[in-house]
């Protein structure tokens, strides 16, 4: 009788410390703030990202005269929707480790896509580098040659990442400084979905980096230069750059 009465007792304690317990601060999961060191810089002390525009791509335009059916009958003529669908704009890259085709989206982000293409059009981009390569973040280019001097850029453009184009996986976006309207012709592509580069606000740490367009075909050697192991080199303090050359060989308008 003894050992069963300290038998319930014991029981009892157990069932009084489950429902009284409380969590443990110190197990619950930490919230992190962004990492301000790894977000995409620009050209200043810290080169690191640049804004960039594009026009719309005359080869897209819709052909002209429309057909008719076998009744003669002339074929309904597209919808606006559908022409908007049509026209897309397109920029391909051909670097070394493969090509890499990005529609942009010139409809919500005009200028910073009309600064984009201006630079393509102009021929600014081939002979650059990705000079920065944070697995699991981003990798970035067009701002630095192969034996990493910086070019020189127009003047910088408006920050439209409040227009609401989200940093997801496969989009490419402006890189800046600290600065809100400091992007030029740098330019990084997310490898995951980074919120934390989202518009979020009218503050310093708010204002974001504005995506411009996503990957359509070439996510696959995205992935390959990230995967590329990286080092300490040329003007830049930490190794995130890519220790084999990742060279932009030509960049165009898809026609």
């Amino acid at each position: 009788m003894k050992h069963l009465l300290i038998a319930l007792t014991i029981a009892a304690l157990a069932v009084t410390g489950c429902k009284g317990e409380t969590k443990d601060p110190s197990r619950e999961p930490a919230t992190v703030a962004p990492d301000p060191s790894r977000e995409p810089a620009t050209v200043a002390p810290n080169p690191s990202r640049e804004p960039a525009t594009v026009a719309p791509d005359p080869s897209r335009d819709q052909a002209e005269g429309a057909g008719a059916d076998r009744e003669g009958k002339a074929e309904p003529e597209e919808s606006p929707a559908t022409a908007t669908a049509v026209d897309k704009t397109v920029v391909v890259f051909e670097t070394n480790k493969g090509v890499i085709k990005i529609e942009l989206t010139p409809e919500r982000t005009p200028i910073t896509v009309e600064n984009f293409v201006k630079y393509v059009e102009d021929g600014f981009y081939p002979g650059t580098i990705i000079h920065r390569s944070v697995p699991g973040f981003v990798i970035q280019g067009g701002g630095f040659t192969e034996d990493f001097s910086k070019k020189e850029t127009r003047d910088a453009i408006e920050n439209e990442a409040a227009k609401g184009v989200k940093n997801v996986r496969g989009t490419i976006s402006m890189a800046r400084t600290r600065a809100r309207g400091s992007a030029t012709s740098q330019f990084f592509i997310s490898l995951k979905d980074n919120a934390m580069l989202d518009y979020s606000g009218e503050h310093a740490t708010g204002w974001g980096y504005a995506a411009f367009g996503n990957v359509i075909e070439g996510m696959d050697v995205v992935d390959t230069i990230a995967a590329i192991p990286t080092v300490r080199k040329g003007p830049f303090p930490k190794p995130e750059v890519p220790s084999e050359t990742v060279l932009i060989e030509k960049a165009f308008m898809l026609q």
